[in-house]
């Protein structure tokens, strides 16, 4: 059986592909809203406009996008404003592209997700390969935008200093201090320049390197270390370099982490998130490994990883792929599996545990999930007319009780949600939930059941997928048993037929 669980219903699907893996630290789900063009080795990164958030894509690789060169490089920006659930809306293509390079006028190419970060009002896009070209280009972009989030310009600027972009450099920025770390492919040095008024500062070589040949590899700063995960190289596949970051945020020594990832990793992304720090997706071997795995660091002493847990997985094998943190979300974008490119978003954010109290907001499509006994989930999907918020909540064991109006309370499963609505009207929804299997009855599950003060108000038929049952067109909330229809016997003249 698969590792992923794709909860479904008929006729109004919940927008959810949840993993298997409930009880980890985070979920992910594909986005409603897909990037215009299919997308790899690209940019990405995020700005908060007048309050209002909004992601970008530049760059990369693709081969349905109509403006590209020969190798499927292209030059686009492309940009979506993001609802107050983390959904991404529709994306639209900037009107605005990148640079071309002077010295070979052509579009910006691979490996952008290591080196591009935003800081202030800017997106910072650092060197870049061009033409498919192995030599890169050492120089740097900056994407501005207006009032709208809509991008406005790009402009071009020389990397001063000790460093020089090369194919497949790795870049880390450090967002509490202002600085970005450049490590070079060839020979692992480390460069940092600082970041003020919208441009960076000359670049200055540490006194310590990091195991050379660590290609493809992302960076992360944290707590005053900078880590530098896998990479394409035999001898480093598994390993991690760790450097001591100084007050001036020079690296002052480096040391490799104690634990190893699990497999061969490269090509992957690193994030910093509610405090932990995480790697996942890329390559495990080849070029067409791509994975969908997400680990979470265990931290020792001096910065030291001492164990790499694992999360849940990504809703896709995926590679090539940019990765940034905007608020409660985790946001991947396109990337590629063997030869099959993606369009798709992947989004994640910290698994919730009922009960669980959600804002939903007027007119918005939104989903809400959280976690149950024995890392089961239930999910919701709902557009309310007027919003309000929606608390999940359940009973199992010696806390479910079944109502009075159930005459053969058997023939129920031996769990009950509480869902909770305060404010919210005009509403449709979806709900799948995932069952603990021991809890079932004897006959088969046919019916949920709304209960509100006792009495059975409506019944839904549900559908069966796994261990998953849904139902649609719930239009109020309160109390919702699983059962046979037959927990309910048939009135007749004051008989009751069973």
């Amino acid at each position: 059986m698969s590792n992923k669980m794709i909860i479904s219903v008929s006729a109004f699907a919940v927008a959810l592909t949840l993993s298997s893996n409930c009880g980890a630290g985070l979920e992910w789900a594909t986005a409603t809203e897909k990037l215009p063009y299919y997308q790899q080795m690209h940019g990405m990164s995020a700005l908060t406009v007048n309050g209002s958030s909004y992601l970008y894509t530049m760059g990369g690789n693709s081969t349905n996008y109509p403006e590209k060169t020969a190798v499927h490089d292209i030059k686009a920006i492309f940009f979506s404003k993001v609802g107050a659930d983390g959904q991404p809306g529709a994306w639209q293509v900037s009107s605005v592209v990148l640079n071309e390079p002077s010295s070979t006028p052509d579009s910006l190419n691979a490996y952008l997700e290591r080196a591009t970060f935003s800081a202030g009002d800017k997106i910072f896009i650092v060197g870049g390969d061009t033409n498919g070209s192995i030599s890169g280009t050492n120089r740097y972009q900056t994407i501005t935008v207006n009032e709208n989030g809509e991008p406005t310009a790009c402009t071009e600027y020389a990397i001063t200093g000790s460093y020089t972009y090369a194919y497949s450099d790795s870049v880390a920025f450090d967002s509490v201090n202002n600085r970005v770390y450049a490590m070079k492919r060839a020979d692992g040095s480390v460069h940092v320049a600082s970041v003020s008024n919208g441009t960076i500062g000359e670049f200055s070589m540490a006194s310590v390197s990091g195991a050379a040949n660590r290609a493809i590899a992302p960076a992360v700063v944290k707590n005053g270390y900078l880590y530098w995960f896998g990479g394409q190289n035999s001898a480093v596949y598994k390993s991690t370099n760790i450097f001591t970051l100084g007050s001036d945020g020079m690296p002052t020594d480096v040391n490799t982490a104690t634990a190893m990832f699990p497999n061969n990793l490269y090509d992957s992304v690193a994030f910093n998130y509610r405090g932990e720090m995480y790697v996942g997706g890329g390559c495990i071997s080849g070029n067409a490994d791509a994975q969908t795995a997400v680990y979470r660091a265990v931290f020792g002493d001096n910065g030291d990883i001492t164990k790499w847990e694992k999360d849940s997985d990504l809703v896709k094998n995926a590679r090539r792929i940019p990765c940034c943190v905007l608020g409660d979300y985790i946001y991947i974008s396109g990337g590629r599996y063997n030869s099959t490119l993606y369009d798709v978003v992947q989004v994640g954010k910290a698994h919730q545990v009922a009960p669980v109290t959600e804002t939903i907001p007027d007119g918005q499509e939104t989903a809400v999930s959280c976690e149950l006994p024995e890392g089961r989930n239930v999910a919701l999907q709902l557009t309310p007319t007027t919003g309000g918020t929606l608390k999940v909540d359940y009973r199992s064991g010696s806390e479910f009780v079944a109502a009075a109006a159930f005459k053969n309370p058997d023939d129920l499963y031996k769990e009950s949600l509480v869902l909770t609505n305060t404010g919210m009207s005009g509403f449709s929804a979806s709900l799948a939930w995932q069952v603990d299997t021991t809890l079932l009855p004897a006959k088969e599950i046919n019916t949920l059941f709304r209960v509100s003060n006792g009495e059975i108000v409506e019944t839904f038929p549900v559908t069966k997928q796994e261990n998953v049952y849904a139902a649609t067109g719930i239009t109020g909330f309160s109390e919702w048993y699983l059962g046979n229809s037959a927990a309910v016997p048939v009135s007749l003249s004051g008989f009751e037929l069973e």
